[in-house]
């Protein structure tokens, strides 16, 4: 996605799917409502977006004043919160590389975040990071099924 320099804005669990593709299970982001398209990783845009606990600081609040700040680096810091998110559930059952890149990804100073160049595929992680992604998924499901 930021290869293609496309930023999200609105990383967040809810916005994550589990997929079965024939090559494996694949993490999918969802809802580009609040997307933007840059013509450089070093491009700047002003405006909050995104859910609140999910931002990255930069962006500010919805009750501050607008603020410029990199939409390629803001979508970092929040796959290093989303990251975390996942090894706080995840328990024994990941690797502490997650933890390291999670905090790498959240540094306050956004120069400093790694570029992510992979995709982030369900066959890379361990068996209990999918089968607790398949159980956070199936929960979330859960929640979101109409009553019938």
């Amino acid at each position: 996605m930021h290869q293609q320099l496309v930023a999200h804005l609105d990383l967040k669990p809810d916005n994550l799917v589990i997929a079965d593709a024939q090559t494996g299970p694949r993490i999918l982001i969802i809802d580009f409502g609040t997307s933007v398209r840059v013509i450089s990783r070093d491009d700047l845009i002003t405006g909050y977006r995104g859910t609140a606990g999910w931002v990255a600081p930069e962006v500010g609040w919805r009750e501050t004043p607008d603020q410029s700040f990199s939409p390629i680096s803001a979508d970092l810091w929040a796959c290093g919160k989303l990251l975390q998110w996942l090894c706080s559930h995840l328990q024994d059952s990941y690797s502490p590389e997650f933890t390291r890149l999670a905090t790498d990804l959240m540094d306050s100073e956004p120069q400093n975040r790694p570029v992510l160049t992979l995709p982030l595929q369900l066959q890379s992680v361990s068996r209990g990071v999918k089968r607790k992604l398949e159980t956070l998924d199936d929960e979330r499901n859960q929640r979101l099924r109409p009553f019938s």
